[in-house]
């Protein structure tokens, strides 16, 4: 196998859905892709998923058997925030805007739909969302300005805040603690009997390993690394200077989160595509081919979405 191949271990399972990152680097955030209202008229024919360190892309042509117009709620959910899980080491997240944080766009047909966002902060399972609003504190929890506002907050309220987990008291700071869920809407018209092609796409929140024993044991595992990838994988991190940026990319995508809809697609492509052609890619996905210097591909039919899947990359 060369150097600038894909790294595929011979079992047939695909990576979970999140990758435990070491403290030393960013650690990826998972989305997946659209889901929608179950409707048995719609059959998704086609479904074709493009996936690089810098854009995720999914296809999907959908068709209408019916006889009558359907009109259906489709919707995303973007990866969580959890600023308690969070504080040792902020994401890499793509955009700066505290909503749309991973640039979210769809089309249908070529006709750009705007999302319409709904944002909830979390704890222990509560919604705690009027509480952060009534006290004007922003949703979104890794703001710069965050801690300052929190520390402001009167001593009561402060107070009832960290006994409730919403925020954390570390010696004279105080800091968010709750989960921010996101997610993008939609409603669509599909016409009788006719086909559409939808296309969703977003920049991933990618993980940033630096590679010590510990990382290499947990990417062995959750990226099927053979002796020959481990090997590549320990030298080009040993090149890596000390405070340089990590030559390792991860990136995550839960395939599972649409299985409610449909029961299967009729064809699937995979397509996994790297900035270079001696960029390394380790993955699980067993039966990736090459069909271009810098692009893999693995086709099924009547496909269903039952394991995610995920990808290092080795620059």
């Amino acid at each position: 196998m060369s150097r600038a191949g894909v790294w595929v271990a011979a079992i047939a399972s695909w990576l979970g859905a999140s990758f435990a990152a070491t403290a030393e680097g960013p650690r990826e955030l998972t989305a997946g892709g659209m889901m929608l209202v179950p409707d048995y008229a719609l059959t998704l024919d086609v479904y074709e998923l493009s996936l690089a360190r810098d854009e995720v892309r999914a296809t999907y042509t959908i068709r209408n058997t019916s006889s009558d117009r359907r009109t259906i709620l489709l919707t995303l959910a973007l990866p969580d925030i959890d600023a308690l899980g969070l504080s040792e080491q902020a994401p890499n997240l793509p955009s700066a805007d505290p909503v749309n944080f991973i640039g979210v766009s769809y089309s249908v047909d070529g006709v750009v739909m705007l999302p319409r966002f709904e944002q909830r902060a979390m704890v222990l399972g509560l919604d705690v969302t009027q509480d952060l609003l009534a006290a004007a504190l922003p949703l979104f929890p890794l703001g710069a300005d965050v801690p300052q506002r929190l520390g402001r907050l009167p001593d009561a309220l402060r107070t009832d805040f960290a006994e409730r987990g919403i925020v954390r008291i570390d010696d004279d700071k105080v800091l968010p603690s709750w989960t921010l869920k996101t997610v993008a809407y939609w409603r669509q018209t599909y016409a009788p009997e006719k086909q559409v092609t939808a296309v969703l796409s977003y920049r991933p929140v990618t993980g940033a390993p630096r590679v010590g024993q510990g990382s290499v044991d947990s990417l062995r595992r959750s990226h099927c690394l053979d002796a020959a990838a481990e090997a590549e994988l320990i030298q080009r991190g040993s090149q890596v200077a000390p405070g340089a940026a990590s030559p390792f990319t991860t990136v995550g995508f839960a395939l599972t989160v649409s299985a409610s809809w449909p029961p299967k697609a009729g064809t699937f492509r995979l397509l996994v595509r790297k900035s270079s052609p001696s960029t390394l890619v380790a993955t699980c996905r067993k039966g990736l081919l090459p069909v271009g210097p810098t692009v893999f591909e693995w086709i099924a039919k009547d496909f269903y979405p039952d394991e995610d899947i995920g990808l290092l990359f080795v620059q």
